[in-house]
């Protein structure tokens, strides 16, 4: 088979398994208590995290937040590509199959961060976290039906937690000392 032919047959199969996902959604997951349970923790997440969250620190942790957010949606979507795992239930049917445990993941680190005073305080609240994550969160997400481990164990996710903490940590330092470099008048260098 050529390649244009190949990529047509691609793009036949990616529509028809959108559509199977729509309807799958729709007649299975929307307005279910698996749907309600996701979407309660996303607003209740957040609701927390804004009340517990350090003000004066938002240029700190937003950033954090961030980093965090974009890393765990691109793991999370190249290893449900991978068949590593999957998602039966999620809040939307599209995009990443659970953004919505991904967009909530930030608001733990960073109020990990805002809490802890150093880097080995920082890297010991990751390790707990990671333990949290891995053992306790992962489980009661496989026991309500919301993620489903394919060639996966729980274990495997602590280094991988603990990666994503500590890279979203380098690039948002990396990121806050670039928006506070500043030329003479004001302006904004990023040579300096």
């Amino acid at each position: 088979m050529d390649p244009n032919q190949w990529f047509d047959e691609l793009s036949r199969k990616q529509t028809e398994l959108g559509a199977d996902r729509w309807g799958y959604w729709r007649e299975h997951v929307l307005f279910t208590f698996d749907w309600w349970l996701l979407l309660l923790y996303f607003v209740v997440g957040w609701f927390v995290w804004w009340r517990l969250a350090d003000k004066r620190k938002l240029t700190e942790l937003l950033p954090l937040g961030l980093y965090v957010l974009l890393i765990s949606l691109s793991l999370d979507m190249v290893g449900a590509e991978l068949g590593l795992w999957d998602y039966p239930k999620m809040i939307l049917p599209w995009g990443a199959r659970l953004a919505v445990v991904d967009a909530v993941l930030p608001l733990f680190y960073m109020l990990v961060y805002q809490y802890t005073r150093s880097l080995r305080g920082y890297t010991a609240g990751l390790v707990g976290l990671s333990l949290l994550f891995s053992f306790v969160l992962e489980p009661f997400m496989v026991k309500v039906g919301v993620y489903r481990p394919l060639q996966w164990k729980h274990l495997f996710s602590v280094p991988g937690y603990l990666f994503v903490g500590l890279v979203s940590l380098w690039l948002s330092t990396m990121t806050v000392r670039l928006m506070k470099r500043r030329r003479p008048g004001g302006e904004w260098s990023p040579a300096e």
